[in-house]
């Protein structure tokens, strides 16, 4: 471990930071980076973002984090704030449990819980980011990284220096193989490898009479059914309908990391036998995109033994949707990091902060990450005993600690959605200069 700092040099020019990954983390953390006064650099592989994605859910902790980055009025323009979660028998959309959002989010934790298309909040980011000064380098290809430096070394054979790397590009995550040191694809995650997400139009399903109340009362409907979840939601301010599910596949499929576009014929004989409200919106759906639900191990090592380097969002700890906490927990890594990096006065602070930064966040999604993976069976099951005991907790008994349903567990759903990022790395940061790391 670094020599502990706490008796800080005279302040420098402000730190020089590369983030690999211009995703909604890499973003979000170069956009507190730059408010805090560093320069940032942004190295996105990509020559443009795509304008399509799927509907994001934004519970309070991650619109918390946006709120801190200066950022969540810009994003609630082209959000739907939800009223209500409802979970439903798969075979006839009977209600086995809702839980109340709004204005309940707000009552209890100061945020809201929103709904809004991926695309909305990343060109809201990007948006800021640029304005602020961010510097993007789109088509960036990275070769190497050179740890030490540390740097970035480029295909075209460009080299770009910093103080700091952040790797911050997404479950396949070609930093942190540079990290390990040999590759580490994500793969297949258990039975259920394939997720699909569909968009209907507000003047489609409003055609239909007994579909209008999916638009007028922006709640959530949960199917739960065997081997499957399929999720429904407004995501905009024009009203149109999101589905998203997941589906089994032969194990041999190739693991398809970015959405491809594909028809619905499977998807439609997949839940032939379901709900017909959710049978009905699949035959409205023109056409899906389709990817693989993957998953990565849990880490031992964010950051590099050097103190220059480190991960971030899901290329540390991407997890399954199934807590729906994804795009908020690389929200608040982006909060945390950037905090704790905005109190520093000397690049020889930045191995501690990293240390810090890594203690901070490790425990917290590594703890999300096996729960979500564990709501999945809890999701899908079978019919049967089991099933049906678990439709009866649901029905018959009020939430309470240790509830079936971690994110309806009064408990839990405290842990969840009241934690507050900021406030948890400057109390991180306290602890660093009283000469303490996590």
């Amino acid at each position: 471990m670094p020599e502990l700092l706490t008796e800080v040099p005279e302040p420098i020019e402000p730190f020089r930071i590369i983030i690999i990954g211009a995703g909604l983390g890499g973003v979000a953390t170069a956009i507190g980076l730059r408010k805090a006064g560093h320069d940032v650099v942004l190295l996105e592989r990509m020559l443009e973002f795509p304008n399509v994605s799927a509907g994001l859910h934004l519970s309070p902790n991650g619109c918390r984090a946006l709120s801190q980055l200066g950022l969540l009025p810009s994003i609630e323009n082209h959000a739907i704030p939800l009223e209500a979660i409802t979970l439903r028998s798969y075979s006839d959309g009977s209600i086995l449990r809702s839980l109340s959002l709004l204005p309940d989010m707000m009552v209890k934790y100061g945020m809201p819980y929103l709904a809004v298309h991926r695309f909305s909040v990343h060109k809201s980011l990007e948006d800021e980011a640029r304005a602020i000064g961010v510097q993007f380098e789109m088509g960036a290809m990275v070769l190497s990284i050179d740890f030490n430096a540390p740097a970035v070394v480029l295909k075209t054979g460009r080299i770009i220096a910093g103080d700091l790397v952040i790797g911050s590009d997404g479950e396949g995550s070609q930093c942190r193989s540079l990290l390990l040191g040999r590759p580490d694809p994500p793969h297949h995650f258990g039975h259920l490898h394939r997720m699909f997400v569909c968009d209907i139009s507000q003047d489609v399903i409003r055609r239909h009479e007994d579909l209008r109340d999916l638009l007028d009362a922006p709640d959530v409907p949960y199917w739960l059914g065997p081997a499957s979840l399929c999720i429904g939601s407004i995501t905009n301010s024009h009203g149109d309908f999101n589905l998203i599910g997941g589906l089994e596949e032969p194990i041999t499929e190739k693991v398809r990391n970015r959405p491809e576009v594909s028809d619905m014929m499977d998807i439609k004989d997949f839940y032939k036998n379901w709900d017909p409200k959710l049978r009905k919106l699949l035959d409205l759906a023109p056409f899906c995109l389709k990817w693989t639900l993957t998953t990565i191990p849990d880490l031992d090592e964010w950051t590099h033994p050097k103190g220059k380097f480190t991960l971030l969002g899901d290329s540390a700890h991407a997890m399954t949707p199934y807590l729906a906490q994804g795009a908020s927990q690389c929200l608040e890594d982006a909060v945390v990091l950037s905090r704790l990096l905005s109190h520093a006065k000397h690049r020889s602070q930045i191995p501690n902060i990293l240390k810090t930064y890594e203690g901070l966040r490790k425990p917290r999604v590594l703890k999300l990450k096996r729960r979500s993976e564990e709501m999945r069976e809890m999701y899908c099951m079978k019919d049967g005993s089991i099933q049906e005991e678990r439709d009866h907790q649901l029905r018959d008994h009020e939430p309470y600690s240790g509830y079936v349903i971690p994110w309806m567990d009064p408990d839990y759903q405290n842990w969840i959605y009241g934690y507050d990022a900021g406030k948890e790395a400057d109390a991180a940061w306290k602890l660093y200069m009283d000469g303490k790391i996590l």
